[in-house]
């Protein structure tokens, strides 16, 4: 197995599973029973950040249609360019929030949704 260069141009960001979840009261039980620590968010808001090691998640109820893989932090500029130069469509263009947040949603060839987002308060 070939491994290829990392892009010195291109940071992806702090990777993160997002999942759509029934009942968050019994997911978060369910994941803290494996050791998983909560780092923000309520069952009230229905929208739980979780981590063990370096592994961390989202748990959302009635927030996102399908599982997803995030990443958060990264360059989406310099993503979004490369994106453009492999002929990678997006899913859902580029879009800035009021807060200066920028995220974009693409598909894998499989239909798994891969978003890419930055926050101003979290570049890594």
């Amino acid at each position: 197995m070939t491994l290829q260069k990392k892009d010195p141009h291109t940071n992806l960001g702090r990777f993160e599973l997002s999942l759509n979840v029934k009942d968050i009261g019994k997911s978060w039980q369910f994941y803290k029973q494996l050791g998983f620590e909560r780092l923000g968010g309520s069952i009230a808001s229905k929208c739980i950040t979780i981590q063990f090691g370096n592994c961390r998640i989202s748990l959302y109820q009635g927030y996102i249609n399908n599982n997803l893989l995030n990443f958060t932090g990264g360059d989406i500029d310099g993503l979004l360019a490369r994106l453009h130069g492999h002929n990678i469509p997006l899913k859902r263009e580029a879009a800035e929030g009021d807060d200066g947040s920028k995220g974009a949603l693409v598909e894998d060839p499989d239909g798994n949704e891969i978003y890419f987002v930055f926050h101003p308060d979290e570049r890594l």
